[in-house]
């Protein structure tokens, strides 16, 4: 599609089409090339009017065409760079994307949800290679954010303030869907990686029942147990947080501690505190 400039141009109007119908396939045609070509997404990211359409469709009343935007949205992250640009693009108006992922992480349809908690999480994820190694290297995070506090990373704490976030992940986590609740725990994880958020969390009581309703909840999957259990360590090698803790919230590290492998250096420092 890229050797033809004219059906290209054709395509990229239809996004911009009257009917629903139209930006829906069109949507659909540049998400599949996306999805095999990053040449095609370097140009569309570039292109800050297309940028700006597509945050239009994903505002669109038609949920057919929701949807199909969210999945475009999501193909086009293939690096640290792809992100940058999605969250530095800014319409005439001052309009960005942040804003409009957190409307749609509350109120989208539930494969919009769904597709919004992928993107946080790859957002806050430091490197694409980092993401995919994301739950291994958990250990290590939280090794790193209990030596000198030093982390730091914009992406996440712009997300974990931006109003809507931690609600519609908070959501994700309530519902039956089991991947969404997946999705929402391992987004959680990935923000709690960074040290200033984590007391920027522990006010959303709840999004800390959801996680720990999510580790006593026996038909979640293994990979939800590990993200939640992951994301509730993080939160309680704070000491501060755990000083900040609800008394219930507390006595979950204590559960923590039974379903998680954990070493010997975190349950000392757990033990160190005033609950166990």
């Amino acid at each position: 599609m890229l050797y033809y400039p004219g059906l290209m141009k054709a395509v990229v109007d239809s996004l911009s089409h009257e009917h629903h119908s139209v930006q829906n396939h069109a949507a659909h045609v540049l998400t599949n090339f996306a999805t095999f070509s990053d040449e095609f997404k370097r140009e569309f990211l570039d292109d800050e009017l297309l940028m700006e359409t597509l945050r239009v469709l994903l505002l669109s009343r038609s949920a057919d065409v929701e949807v199909a935007a969210a999945a475009l949205l999501w193909t086009l992250f293939c690096d640290d760079e792809s992100k940058l640009k999605v969250l530095s693009h800014r319409s005439p108006e001052g309009d960005t994307f942040l804003p409009t992922i957190a409307d749609l992480l509350l109120h989208g349809e539930r494969e919009t949800k769904e597709m919004m908690g992928r993107i946080v999480w790859r957002l806050s994820a430091q490197s694409q290679s980092r993401g995919e190694k994301m739950r291994v290297d958990s250990v290590e995070s939280a090794r790193k954010s209990l030596g000198d506090g030093t982390i730091t990373n914009l992406i996440k704490q712009d997300l974990c303030r931006q109003p809507g976030i931690l609600e519609g992940l908070a959501a994700l986590l309530g519902e039956d869907e089991l991947q969404g609740r997946e999705i929402a725990a391992a987004a959680l994880w990935s923000l709690t990686v960074e040290r200033e958020n984590k007391r920027f969390i522990v006010p959303y009581s709840n999004v800390i029942n959801g996680l720990a309703n999510l580790l006593q909840d026996g038909t979640a999957s293994a990979s939800s147990l590990e993200y939640a259990a992951s994301a509730l360590r993080n939160l309680a090698t704070d000491p501060v947080v755990v000083d900040m803790l609800h008394a219930k919230h507390k006595k979950l590290v204590v559960l923590l501690l039974t379903r998680c492998d954990v070493l010997e250096w975190q349950k000392n420092i757990v033990s160190a505190t005033s609950y166990v």
